[in-house]
């Protein structure tokens, strides 16, 4: 594991670094991209959330 993938691990929100955690340990290329886009998902959501309660 890099330093990147501690990083993301120790410092983002137990929601992210929990689907991040099961990205490292998938295996196919499906599950992957799953994932990934999940967590894609996962990231527009908090910072539309961000937006909305900021103004």
């Amino acid at each position: 594991m890099n330093d990147f993938d501690e990083f993301i691990l120790a410092n983002m929100p137990h929601f992210v670094a929990t689907n991040y955690r099961q990205l490292l340990d998938a295996k196919t290329t499906e599950e992957k991209l799953r994932l990934i886009l999940h967590i894609y998902n996962l990231g527009l959501r908090a910072l539309t959330i961000g937006i909305v309660s900021y103004t």
